[in-house]
């Protein structure tokens, strides 16, 4: 489903590649089993057509890409933050979770709970799975979307969860 993204009118990417998230986060939440409820996972997705020289990214949580570029005088390797991380404190994040849920701060890290509760702690804004934080905290599943052309002068592109990052 995502594959064919890469091909589609520029107008057309973000909606499409929202659509697929939303049906990974459907598929989730028709499956007690898998735990969803209450676990979920980061997603960065980074879609390259070699033919037109489209990047499109897209994200959901605190997993990162970063493009990697090439100075003018090529001595050194500068880096491109392709996504931001999904977190409760975000002006726009919180704006949306405070509509249904909370953002709390534990000492340690600004999470997503319910309006009154402590739970689900959630320190993501946005995700898959989470079902719970889902339906009553305001976390989304729909993904930002970025689209770029690549330049001679990109390199290769770091796709990292955020144990890396935050080291």
């Amino acid at each position: 489903m995502l594959a064919s993204v890469v091909h589609s009118q520029p107008q057309d990417v973000s909606s499409k590649v929202q659509s697929c998230y939303q049906q990974v986060q459907r598929n989730l939440a028709s499956k007690p089993h898998l735990g969803a409820n209450s676990s979920g996972t980061t997603a960065t997705v980074v879609m390259h057509s070699h033919e037109s020289g489209r990047l499109i990214c897209s994200h959901v949580g605190d997993s990162r890409a970063v493009l990697l570029k090439q100075t003018p005088t090529c001595d050194r390797l500068v880096a491109e933050p392709l996504t931001r991380d999904h977190k409760p404190e975000l002006l726009d994040e919180r704006e949306r979770i405070e509509k249904h849920g909370r953002v709390v701060f534990d000492g340690y890290c600004h999470r997503v709970v319910k309006k009154h509760g402590m739970v689900p702690g959630l320190n993501l804004s946005r995700s898959l799975g989470d079902t719970v934080a889902h339906d009553v905290c305001g976390v989304t599943s729909v993904p930002e979307v970025m689209e770029r052309v690549m330049t001679s002068q990109d390199r290769p592109i770091l796709i990292c969860s955020d144990g890396i990052w935050e080291v």
